[in-house]
Protein backbone atom coordinates (compact mmCIF):
# COMPACT_ATOMS: atom_id res chain seq x y z
CA UNK A 1 0.00 0.00 0.00
CA UNK A 2 2.78 2.51 1.37
CA UNK A 3 2.66 5.80 2.66
CA UNK A 4 0.00 8.43 1.26
CA UNK A 5 1.99 11.13 0.26
CA UNK A 6 0.51 15.32 -1.06
CA UNK A 7 0.92 15.91 -4.62
CA UNK A 8 4.38 16.96 -4.63
CA UNK A 9 2.89 20.43 -6.94
CA UNK A 10 1.36 20.95 -3.91
CA UNK A 11 3.07 19.50 -0.73
CA UNK A 12 5.30 22.96 -0.17
CA UNK A 13 2.25 24.84 -0.18
CA UNK A 14 0.24 22.71 2.01
CA UNK A 15 3.39 22.17 4.53
CA UNK A 16 3.45 25.95 4.82
CA UNK A 17 -0.25 26.81 5.37
CA UNK A 18 0.04 23.93 8.27
CA UNK A 19 2.82 26.10 9.55
CA UNK A 20 0.32 29.19 10.30
CA UNK A 21 -2.40 27.29 12.06
CA UNK A 22 -2.21 28.21 15.72
CA UNK A 23 -0.65 25.44 18.24
CA UNK A 24 -4.72 26.04 19.70
CA UNK A 25 -6.20 24.43 16.65
CA UNK A 26 -3.83 21.77 15.68
CA UNK A 27 -3.67 20.81 19.41
CA UNK A 28 -8.33 20.67 19.18
CA UNK A 29 -7.64 18.29 15.81
CA UNK A 30 -5.72 16.26 17.81
CA UNK A 31 -8.05 15.68 20.52
CA UNK A 32 -10.87 15.35 17.44
CA UNK A 33 -8.82 12.97 15.39
CA UNK A 34 -8.16 10.86 18.36
CA UNK A 35 -12.27 10.93 20.10
CA UNK A 36 -13.05 10.16 16.33
CA UNK A 37 -10.88 7.17 15.76
CA UNK A 38 -11.38 5.97 19.13
CA UNK A 39 -15.19 5.52 18.61
CA UNK A 40 -14.45 3.36 15.69
CA UNK A 41 -11.25 1.33 17.42
CA UNK A 42 -13.30 -2.01 17.06
CA UNK A 43 -14.06 -1.24 13.52
CA UNK A 44 -10.38 -0.67 12.69
CA UNK A 45 -9.10 -3.50 15.31
CA UNK A 46 -6.79 -1.08 16.79
CA UNK A 47 -5.31 -1.99 20.68
CA UNK A 48 -5.87 1.20 22.56
CA UNK A 49 -2.10 1.29 22.45
CA UNK A 50 -2.43 1.75 18.17
CA UNK A 51 -4.95 3.97 18.58
CA UNK A 52 -2.73 6.59 20.57
CA UNK A 53 0.46 5.55 18.06
CA UNK A 54 -1.24 6.67 15.34
CA UNK A 55 -2.63 9.98 16.73
CA UNK A 56 0.70 10.92 17.36
CA UNK A 57 2.02 10.25 14.54
CA UNK A 58 -0.65 12.10 12.90
CA UNK A 59 0.71 14.81 15.26
CA UNK A 60 4.30 14.60 14.08
CA UNK A 61 3.66 14.54 10.26
CA UNK A 62 0.43 16.19 9.36
CA UNK A 63 0.10 18.74 11.89
CA UNK A 64 3.71 19.50 11.98
CA UNK A 65 4.23 18.94 15.97
CA UNK A 66 7.38 18.95 17.98
CA UNK A 67 5.01 16.48 20.21
CA UNK A 68 1.87 15.47 21.05
CA UNK A 69 -0.43 17.93 22.65
CA UNK A 70 -1.18 17.64 26.41
CA UNK A 71 -4.87 16.58 26.86
CA UNK A 72 -6.93 17.12 30.22
CA UNK A 73 -7.05 13.98 32.40
CA UNK A 74 -10.59 14.35 32.54
CA UNK A 75 -10.96 14.12 28.72
CA UNK A 76 -8.46 10.94 28.78
CA UNK A 77 -10.81 9.34 31.05
CA UNK A 78 -13.92 10.48 29.22
CA UNK A 79 -12.12 8.59 26.10
CA UNK A 80 -11.50 5.58 28.52
CA UNK A 81 -7.69 5.69 27.56
CA UNK A 82 -6.36 6.78 31.22
CA UNK A 83 -3.03 4.58 31.52
CA UNK A 84 -2.41 4.25 27.52
CA UNK A 85 1.09 4.87 26.90
CA UNK A 86 1.87 7.53 24.75
CA UNK A 87 -0.65 10.68 26.08
CA UNK A 88 0.49 13.23 28.05
CA UNK A 89 -1.75 14.90 30.37
CA UNK A 90 -1.62 18.12 31.37
CA UNK A 91 0.01 19.04 34.78
CA UNK A 92 -1.42 21.13 37.00
CA UNK A 93 -4.92 21.35 38.86
CA UNK A 94 -7.21 24.22 38.63
CA UNK A 95 -10.93 23.87 37.89
CA UNK A 96 -11.92 26.79 35.26
CA UNK A 97 -12.22 26.01 31.78
CA UNK A 98 -13.66 27.70 29.09
CA UNK A 99 -12.73 31.09 28.45
CA UNK A 100 -13.74 34.59 28.47
CA UNK A 101 -13.95 37.29 30.00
Amino acid sequence: AGKLQANPQYANAIQVAVQQVNYETKSMTYQAWLGYYNSSISKLKWTKPQLVEMANQHAYEVLQLPSPPALQAKTVGKMGLKGTPGLIIESGGGGGGGGGG
